[in-house]
């Protein structure tokens, strides 16, 4: 994601893991945060994001859980990586890995 832009790239493996067909749904900010399945992983995720911002951290690590289609959730790890310059942040996602379902 361009933090200037807003502008996200969302692979096919992610949309898999979200339970969607690929481009199912815009890449967006708030896209993303809907497929957050609650209010608890919306502020691990970007709670998160933003303390590894304030702090510059080239990367973050969070475990959160994706909304199925089915109204189920699947527990993921994200490892990002965040690149900064003299303009702005921005952040290129790395890996994401699932690591159950329930």
């Amino acid at each position: 994601m361009d933090l200037v832009t807003k502008a996200m790239h969302w692979s096919p493996e992610l949309y898999a893991l979200m339970g969607l067909a690929d481009g199912a749904v815009e890449a967006t900010p708030a896209a993303w945060t809907d497929r957050l399945f609650d209010d608890s992983d919306r502020q691990a995720d970007w709670g998160a994001f933003q303390e590894s911002n304030q702090v510059q951290k080239p990367t973050m690590e969070v475990e959160v859980r994706l909304r199925q289609p089915d109204a189920f959730s699947r527990w993921v790890r994200l490892s990002t990586d965040i690149q900064y310059d003299d303009t702005a942040v921005r952040c290129a996602c790395s890996a994401l890995w699932s690591t159950s379902s329930s």
